[in-house]
């Protein structure tokens, strides 16, 4: 019996890229905020977003660029915030200030009255400021390894089984 092993390996590749987004899924579930305990990443729109894409022998994780500030988190320190993410995210929520009488201002000025008070937190240097780091790429990582490492001896074996069947039948 003639293995087909491109296919074997197309599949193989597929069933990973579902073994690496459903951990991402569990993994987001877990990771919740030290500030507000009932909210999880699951909830987020960066893990609704969240997609991993095959890319040659290479798996790419597509996920929105703020993850970088939920993965290492942010000094008070750090500088400002960039400009884009922010106007989506607020453009997203509607999140708008007024101005002196009353009326919305844009998106984008919004943010940069935002940018301007975090300058001024950052000089204080205060504590309550810093965003923890809430690493998840690496759990997302390890994880998948191991339930593709299951998968490959489940592989394994059931190859191993099919040939000495294969055998056994070949002697009667």
């Amino acid at each position: 019996m003639a293995v087909n092993a491109k296919k074997q390996i197309k599949t193989f590749r597929n069933r990973l890229v579902e073994i690496l987004e459903q951990e991402a899924q569990q993994v987001f579930e877990s990771i919740g905020n030290q500030h507000v305990p009932s909210s999880k990443l699951s909830n987020s729109n960066l893990a609704k977003t969240f997609k991993v894409e095959q890319q040659g022998k290479a798996f790419a994780f597509l996920i929105n660029d703020y993850y970088q500030f939920i993965e290492s988190g942010r000094k008070a320190s750090a500088g400002a915030m960039p400009m884009k993410p922010m106007i989506r995210w607020l453009s997203e929520k509607n999140i708008r200030f007024r101005d002196k009488r009353g009326r919305f201002i844009t998106f984008r000025a919004t943010a940069s009255i935002i940018n301007k008070s975090w300058e001024k937190i950052k000089r204080t240097k205060s504590k309550r400021f810093i965003i923890e780091p809430r690493p998840f790429i690496d759990l997302i990582v390890e994880n998948s390894i191991k339930e593709a490492i299951k998968e490959i001896n489940v592989f394994l074996v059931d190859k191993a089984l099919e040939n000495i069947l294969i055998e056994e039948l070949k002697k009667i």
